[in-house]
């Protein structure tokens, strides 16, 4: 049996190979991974360039840049590399992305939410109209509390994912 010089006298290789054959696993985990990532930063990307203002879209790309910021950071760690000489430029490049993405996203949706409360005073004297012609109960209209509960849901979800992201970034 051939001894391995690396792990010293009584080592085979034969005993290495299942811990070989789990970093060629991670290994290839994380090169699919990075791959995905890059696969869907593209595709949000395409979204936004059919519709701009599509504040999930940042959001996602925010939250998808920092993952893979994570992943990559992580990996390094994992494998011992000298963060000192270790290029962090692309990861501190995605995690500062990502936090604008976040902001974008939020600023939307924002400016939306914003939006869409002053057309409901428009819709209100709309609905007098329709009642007028019978035609009331035509549309399924939020009312104020589901609105201010979907307002809420929205923003607690984003400051989680803004929270989680600056946490993480601080450690």
């Amino acid at each position: 049996m051939f001894t391995c010089p690396e792990q010293g006298r009584g080592s085979t290789y034969l005993n290495m190979l299942p811990s070989m054959l789990i970093l060629e696993k991670i290994q290839n985990a994380f090169a699919w991974a990075l791959e995905e990532y890059k696969i869907a930063g593209r595709r949000y990307g395409e979204a936004l360039k059919i519709k701009p203002d599509f504040f999930e879209a940042y959001l996602a790309i925010g939250q998808e840049q920092f993952e893979q910021a994570k992943l990559m950071w992580y990996h390094a760690v994992g494998n011992r590399v000298n963060l000192e000489t270790w290029p962090s430029d692309e990861v501190l490049y995605l995690y500062n992305s990502a936090e604008e993405n976040m902001e974008k996203g939020m600023q939307i949706w924002e400016q939306a939410e914003g939006q869409w409360q002053r057309n409901q005073s428009k819709l209100d004297s709309c609905e007098v109209h329709l009642e007028k012609l019978g035609l009331d109960g035509l549309f399924n209209d939020m009312t104020p509390d589901e609105a201010s509960e979907r307002t809420a849901n929205m923003r607690s979800q984003i400051n989680l994912l803004w929270g989680r992201m600056l946490c993480e970034r601080s450690i």
